[in-house]
């Protein structure tokens, strides 16, 4: 007899349609199963990494549906997407049906009345009393309420000759029937060119079909994939190189799904982010991830310094996150001996205790760095004994005016002694840090700069009209220099302009009332608007009719790239590193950089020949998409991590090897 817990798993009666949390499509449930999507987001490492691994393919096929909270995140999220889903229990199939008659998916989503196994035919299944504990065997977690025969069909017969299975994504839920599931599999993975799987592991129902859960391990071992354990709880991969690695991040009584990627494809990225905030770096860092994700498949697990907008953002691609209070290794101003004593021993502390225990579990290939500003990520690859990548997106001193732990040429060399690669998004940025970097050591690989998102459409330039607005994307900070901007500003108010200057982005105190004082003195308190940071740049840049780039050292200067494809004419400093994309007179104007009144002439060239705005904005586009397109980025990016996996650490005695020494000495590594 049915207990009262489960009195409703199969009565269609009482089935309701909800929203499960986070996600936008219907789910149609019986009453159990409502807060069961609603209170929690439901398998929430792998319904992310599901939805970001579909992007490019064109089949997803959920066996175990259930209900098919799967099936329907797949096809909601991808609109070009086929799904098969599997389910043999009647109720179940019913309830699917409904949900993708609910969603509009009809066309694209075909539900199966049948289990998936290593023969076509029929077989005896367990209805249990939970409606998503059915399986061949008796389910340890739900009493059996009946047997019934249900078809069995093989996946290979089912998906031959179907669009897109040779990168097909495939999940595998069957408590306990996974190695049939993979017999009747075969001859797809054999023929298959990049095809990536999901496969539950639940350790009590693969006792229960009579084999040990080591067993399901080795066999994905044995056909080619390097397996990755989802902990959705904690949001955490564990990878498993032996078959009894499971226990690492599973219990015998839980169940936990397993990422499979094809060995030769196979990448797990840590990466150290100095900021949870979205300003360029961050900005390119996330670029960086999602490439990473939704082209190759990669694991990516990112330090973050604690919670915020980045981090929220990169959950959404699939990526693990871990937080930790890593101190930098710089400040705004010169540190005392014991302020660097302080940070070394609270950062060694944080890693040893914290950050190096978890990394150990997700295993990377490569570790990387994001920024000058922190240097945990070479101490925790060296500890690894990981290959190292540091990213350097600034000039450090010249642009951010940062004090360094020790003087700068030092800290420079103690990048490159750390580092098996050094990538710097211009070749002005890394001739003057790096100017002696032996070309194997070194890349210029210019950031992704995402697109506007869909549906976003910007007006064109407003120009001419009563009051032209220019405006500069950047931290008020004084290595940005909107000072020059101002002054030019003045100019064209002298000559009878009518113009505002809208300057967007986290303010240094002191500079902000520096700059505020400066356009009261100038009389343009008025035309100056400082409205502070905003995490999507899309909306200002279309407000405007011209960016200004206006930072004498520009690492690279993204905000150019974003007004491209918004149709925004740039003017920009000619040491800009975006000055090596965008070329003079062709798809921007250059001036000379601190001189108000060149920024001024091409400002007025802009205002008094609206026309050449739109030729400069058109051409810039062009240029960046062929300069900067997803796919030649995203290829360069995972062809500089892969050539790099199994390399040894190169770390020798610098003041990055100074702190591995101290963890070392410590019995930590």
């Amino acid at each position: 007899m049915t207990s009262s817990k489960f009195a409703s798993d199969y009565d269609l009666g009482t089935r309701r349609a909800v929203t499960p949390r986070g996600r936008g499509f219907e789910l149609v449930v019986t009453p159990r199963y409502e807060q069961h999507y609603l209170e929690q987001s439901y398998e929430a490492l792998s319904a992310d990494l599901t939805v970001n691994l579909l992007h490019g393919r064109e089949l997803f096929v959920d066996v175990g549906a259930h209900c098919g909270f799967f099936s329907l995140l797949a096809a909601t999220a991808h609109p070009g997407l086929q799904v098969v889903a599997l389910e043999p229990v009647d109720e179940n199939h019913q309830l699917l049906v409904e949900g993708i008659r609910r969603n509009g998916v009809e066309g694209r989503v075909e539900a199966v009345r049948a289990a998936a196994s290593d023969l076509p035919g029929t077989g005896r299944f367990c209805i249990a009393e939970a409606s998503d504990n059915c399986s061949f065997y008796p389910h340890v977690a739900a009493a059996p309420l009946r047997t019934e025969e249900v078809a069995t069909v093989t996946l290979d017969s089912l998906l031959a000759g179907r669009r897109g299975i040779e990168r097909a994504v495939i999940k595998i839920d069957t408590d306990g029937h996974e190695l049939a599931v993979l017999a009747g599999l075969a001859d797809t993975l054999h023929a298959a060119e990049d095809l990536r799987l999901l496969v539950e592991l639940n350790p009590a129902m693969q006792r229960q079909a009579g084999h040990a859960p080591e067993d399901l391990l080795a066999e994905l071992q044995r056909l080619g994939f390097e397996i990755f354990l989802l902990d959705d709880w904690e949001r955490r991969f564990f990878r498993l190189r032996q078959p009894a690695d499971w226990k690492r991040g599973c219990r015998e009584d839980a169940y936990a799904n397993l990422y499979c990627v094809p060995h030769e494809r196979a990448l797990s990225v840590a990466i150290f982010s100095h900021s949870s905030g979205l300003q360029g770096a961050e900005r390119s860092l996330f670029g960086s991830v999602r490439m990473l994700v939704q082209d190759q498949g990669a694991v990516c697990t990112v330090l973050l310094p604690g919670p915020g907008p980045l981090q929220e953002r990169l959950e959404s691609l699939g990526a693990a996150t871990l937080c930790a209070e890593l101190p930098w290794w710089c400040d705004w101003s010169p540190m005392s001996a014991e302020v660097v004593r302080y940070r070394e021993e609270r950062g060694l502390a944080a890693l040893r205790l914290d950050v190096l225990p978890r990394l150990q579990q997700a295993d990377p290939d490569v570790v990387a760095t994001n920024t000058l500003t922190l240097a945990w990520g070479a101490v925790a690859a060296a500890a690894l004994g990981r290959p190292h990548v540091w990213r350097v997106h600034e000039y450090g001193e010249l642009d951010h005016r940062l004090a360094f732990f020790a003087p700068f040429d030092q800290v420079l060399r103690s990048v490159v002694a750390s580092s098996n690669l050094v990538v710097t998004p211009s070749e002005a940025l890394r001739r003057t840090l790096f100017p002696d970097l032996h070309p194997a050591r070194g890349r210029t690989l210019g950031p992704w700069v995402e697109p506007p998102p869909d549906g976003f459409t910007a007006a064109p330039a407003a120009l001419p009209r009563g009051r032209a607005r220019l405006g500069i994307l950047a931290s008020l900070v004084p290595g940005k220099d909107q000072a020059t901007a101002v002054r030019a500003l003045a100019e064209l108010t002298r000559r009878g302009y009518d113009a505002e200057l809208v300057l967007a982005g986290h303010a240094n105190a002191e500079y902000g009332r520096y700059l505020s004082d400066l356009a009261a003195e100038l009389g343009l308190a008025e035309r100056v608007l400082l409205p502070g940071f905003s995490d999507d740049p899309y909306p200002l840049l279309a407000s405007l009719d011209v960016l200004v780039m206006s930072a004498p050292h520009e690492a690279f200067g993204r905000t150019g790239i974003e007004a491209a494809r918004v149709g925004r004419p740039v003017v920009m400093a000619a040491s800009s590193g975006a000055a090596e994309i965008l070329e003079d007179g062709r798809d921007a104007l250059w001036f000379e950089p601190g001189n108000a009144a060149d920024l001024a002439a091409k400002l007025v060239a802009l205002l008094a020949d609206p026309r050449l705005g739109r030729q400069l904005a058109a051409s810039a586009g062009r240029t960046v998409a062929a300069c900067l397109s997803r796919a030649r980025l995203s290829a360069l990016e995972v062809e500089v991590l892969k050539e790099l996996r199994g390399a040894p650490n190169p770390l020798r005695r610098d003041p990055v090897d100074t702190l591995v020494a101290t963890l070392a000495a410590r019995g930590e590594t």
